[in-house]
């Protein structure tokens, strides 16, 4: 097969249009800070099953795709969505469509700085006098939780006509054949690796090792690729030695824009957006369906994320007392209905009705329940969760001494930091500190004993690789006097402490904006507070030291027991407390949707930095989410006379009369590129300033007799 953009001829514009409808994954807290029972779910090979579903492999292997106009079959199609009509599988083909909407109140996935600068994704009430684009499968779920569809202005679907010619067959690892004519390739891939789990006459590692290869084969290639886009800087101009910058065209939804960036997305060999926002739409429904079949059946969940919803249900049902919940307990206090297990049994078997997978090799329905709702005899058990935001969860048994025993724990937040132990919990799926973080924060929380982890007061740590001849330079500098073996090393591990920012954890003098300590790798958590640390902006060597005996020369760094005690009351910024408020670190409860209303769109990269999670970079402690301008022409250069006044003035009182920080004064210092209004503001501060100097001048030489000061001056 050939990528699609190298066969198929896709206007840039319809590109732009499914990156504007471009979310990731759900992932949500609904309940908060409050210990209830529950079924833990998955949907089964999420992605996969999606593009069977949608059908994507017809127009993956078309021989050409052709744009559609479906406003009006569109329109008819969300008239006519309810939960049964979800659970049709044939209706699923219908969903590979996009459809400019004006929303006014429908539930729809809204990317926004839900908190000060950090931008995230909700699915939430969306309101907004500006028409946006959404994919199909997104629409039908606002359809399923808003109870109504959202107003369409137009609509496309791309079709596909014919099929390749030059596809042919082929076998993985010969021993699983794909037959692209005839065979969804998801499909096959899903329905192989079942075959093999339940064939013992391969020898284990044989089908273990294929079985691993199918597994991320089906993941890997069903989503990501298709909108894949690496960041380039483009280098430096020879002539100045400034970076230099490229000319771009900005297509977002209706909007198409020109600028320049000294950055530029790459699209990788796959990217083709049509499928990859079609694909993770695809997934959010599946969450919505489960959640109207859930509130429908008098339930509510607890989180979730991404292909799975932790149900609250317990044995047989009944009461659970929730802050904000609409039902009372027998004192009266506020309550949510817990499902039985039955009822959720009876759930997964009606989304066994959406299994697009032959029934012989899968068998059960795509909503699964999951291994650790059972004990190791298989019996079901009382499993209970807690939440404190997306993604920051952890699942629990009560133990018959009135204690707790965590079985599966979220590190999202956590896992950026260096394991102050290095043991692995297979069956929590965490490392061993991180369940000893979660068996803290819940005990704490429900008011049960617990013993402070050991590692609690050692400073927090972030491992990083050296991939820049800055941090290698500044630390081999420090290191001449040791033998070449003992020294860092390029590609070679460092650590690098937290500093504690709250406490003003900075030595008197440093910037904190170029205060990023380093030390060579050590797995011995014993030598953390004693070894001297180097900060890569200016090559100074310092030492940590605890805040009651700090030094004004030494710097203080975050213990992990401060990162786990400040995790624990990390707010659930998306949502909105149980009386409508903004949700604060205390909130807890049955949280609400926080409807938002759209003011100013701001054009950003393809998602958030996520490098947090996944590596081991040092940049990524200077990580920005790359942003582009639809008006460039309000940017301009500060001219040489604006320059050498502002350098006259004093850049505090500069800034505080036009209420800019200090780094925008020397910004404009510089003649770095500022916004027409800023400069507006910086030459009016500067009106100010001058007329204050000038009457203060005034008055002093009518005092002194001397002469006064006029305008020419």
């Amino acid at each position: 097969m050939e990528p699609p953009l190298k066969k198929f001829t896709i206007p840039e514009s319809v590109s732009g249009i499914a990156m504007q409808a471009y979310f990731g994954g759900r992932a949500e807290a609904r309940i908060r800070h409050t210990a209830v029972p529950v079924v833990h779910t998955d949907i089964m090979s999420e992605y996969p099953t999606v593009n069977t579903l949608l059908g994507l492999w017809s127009p993956l292997t078309a021989e050409t795709l052709r744009i559609e106009e479906a406003t009006a079959s569109v329109r008819s199609l969300l008239m006519s969505v309810t939960p049964e009509a979800a659970f049709d599988r044939d209706f699923w083909k219908n969903l590979s469509f996009y459809a400019l909407v004006l929303p006014a109140g429908d539930v729809l996935p809204v990317r926004a700085n839900y908190t000060k600068g950090v931008t995230n994704i909700a699915v939430n009430p969306l309101t907004s006098e500006k028409p946006i684009w959404y994919a199909g499968p997104d629409l039908v779920a606002a359809t399923l939780l808003t109870r109504r569809p959202p107003t369409i202005i137009r609509a496309f679907r791309l079709v596909p006509e014919g099929q390749r010619r030059d596809l042919r067959s082929i076998s993985l690892r010969g021993m699983v054949e794909i037959n692209p004519r005839t065979e969804d390739f998801f499909k096959v891939l899903i329905e192989s690796r079942a075959r093999l789990k339940a064939d013992h006459s391969q020898p284990k590692a044989e089908r273990e090792a294929l079985g691993y290869f199918l597994k991320i084969l089906a993941n890997a290639g069903s989503y990501g690729l298709f909108v894949e886009v690496n960041p380039e800087r483009v280098g430096t101009d020879k002539k100045t030695g400034k970076p230099a910058r490229a000319r771009l065209r900005v297509f977002s939804g209706e909007t198409v824009f020109e600028q320049t960036s000294p950055v530029i997305e790459k699209p990788g060999p796959w990217y083709c957006p049509f499928f990859a926002a079609l694909i993770t739409a695809g997934g959010r429904l599946l969450l919505a369906l489960l959640e109207r079949v859930v509130v429908d059946a008098g339930g509510s969940y607890l989180l979730c994320d991404t292909d799975s919803m932790a149900i609250v249900a317990s044995e047989k049902g009944g009461p659970v007392p929730c802050v904000g919940g609409p039902h009372n307990m027998p004192g009266g206090s506020d309550a949510i209905m817990a499902l039985s297990w039955a009822d959720v049994r009876e759930i997964a078997t009606q989304f066994g009705q959406l299994n697009p997978y032959d029934t012989k090799a899968v068998p059960e329905s795509i909503l699964k329940i999951e291994k650790v709702n059972f004990d190791s005899d298989g019996k079901q058990r009382e499993l209970w969760g807690f939440a404190i935001a997306a993604k920051r969860y952890a699942l629990f048994t009560k133990t018959s001494d009135g204690g707790i025993s965590v079985k599966k724990a979220s590190a999202h937040g956590l896992g950026f930091l260096y394991p102050p132990r290095p043991e692995f919990d297979s069956s929590a799926e965490a490392p061993v500190w991180v369940v000893a973080a979660w068996d803290w924060i819940i005990r704490k929380t429900l008011g049960l004993s617990c013993d402070i982890p050991s590692w609690f007061d050692l400073p927090a740590m972030m491992r990083f690789t050296v991939t820049t001849p800055e941090v290698l330079r500044v630390l081999q500098a420090r290191q001449r006097s040791l033998p070449y073996r003992d020294r860092t090393k390029p590609f070679n591990f460092v650590l690098s402490p937290i500093i504690d920012r709250l406490t003003g954890g900075y030595p008197i003098g440093a910037d904190p904006n170029r205060f990023t300590l380093v030390t060579p790798f050590t797995s011995d958590t014993s030598t953390w507070a004693e070894v001297p640390y180097v900060n890569v902006h200016d090559g100074k060597t310092y030492k940590l030291a605890c805040f009651a005996k700090r030094m004004p020369y030494e710097a203080e760094a975050k213990s992990y027991g401060d990162v786990v005690s400040r995790y624990r009351f990390h707010p659930e910024a998306k949502s909105s407390a149980p009386g409508g408020n903004p949700c604060t670190s205390r909130t807890h409860g049955i949280l609400q949707r926080t409807p938002v209303t759209a003011d100013c769109f701001r054009y950003i990269g393809k998602e958030t930095d996520t490098r947090w999670e996944q590596g081991e970079d040092i940049n990524m402690l200077d990580s920005k989410i790359l942003e582009y301008r639809a008006n460039e022409t309000e940017r301009l250069t500060t001219d040489v006379l604006l320059q050498r006044e502002l350098r006259r003035v004093s850049i505090r009182a500069l800034a505080r009369a036009a209420g800019v920080s200090d780094k925008t004064v020397k910004a404009a210092r510089k003649g770095n590129r500022l916004r027409k209004s800023t400069i507006g503001r910086l030459k009016a501060a500067l009106d100010v300033l001058r007329r204050d100097l000038e009457s203060s001048n005034s008055f002093r030489g009518r005092a002194q007799g001397g002469p006064t000061l006029d305008n020419s001056a």
